[in-house]
């Protein structure tokens, strides 16, 4: 609402920044003995189709002083989600733990937490575009590649150790990427 003073009648007036609709605002009775307040204007606020209208509780503000509405988008918050189960290696029932949904509830309730089978099907989904990045990476390599793994346990840790080793073309006489084995990753 926009204060725009006083109309003919003398009483105050506003207008809606949505609709531009004039309103009576006046807290002193007008000449026919009505008193016009400004619940009508808080009734208006939240039912007006063309202002744009938040929630305080939802904003913040950014480095630069803007203020910006916070919505959570829950695809970003998945692909974050599979990161945490990735990095220190979780397991997939990570996300069923009640203490870390209450924490989570408690933190934003907006996020939705996915169930174990939507969080294995994340992980399978970076995995396969994982491999298939090192599938094309390895076959812009103009030369034969050799990976080779070796697991073994030190300290109840299973460590898995790769090597790829890279082979000059010039020792091996011309064979390409993709006859090397490379799409049969």
């Amino acid at each position: 609402m926009k204060k725009i003073g006083r109309g003919d009648n003398g009483l105050e007036r506003a207008e809606c920044r949505g609709r531009k609709e004039v309103y009576k605002v006046d807290s002193t009775p007008g000449s026919n003995g009505k008193n016009y307040g400004t619940s009508h204007l808080k009734r208006h606020i939240p039912k007006c189709k063309k202002l744009k209208y938040h929630d305080l509780g939802q904003m913040y503000m950014d480095h630069q002083g803007n203020i910006q509405s916070r919505k959570i988008d829950q695809m970003i918050s998945r692909e974050n989600l599979v990161e945490v189960i990735i990095e220190p290696d979780l397991p997939y029932s990570f996300v069923e733990y009640k203490k870390i949904r209450a924490w989570l509830d408690y933190v934003n309730p907006e996020v939705i937490m996915p169930s174990r089978n939507t969080s294995i099907m994340d992980v399978q989904k970076v995995y396969f575009k994982e491999k298939e990045k090192l599938r094309q990476a390895l076959a812009k390599i103009p030369n034969r590649v050799c990976l080779t793994s070796d697991c073994w346990t030190v300290d109840e840790d299973e460590l898995l150790k790769e090597t790829m080793s890279n082979v000059d073309s010039n020792v091996i006489d011309g064979t390409s990427a993709s006859e090397s084995g490379v799409d049969n990753l």
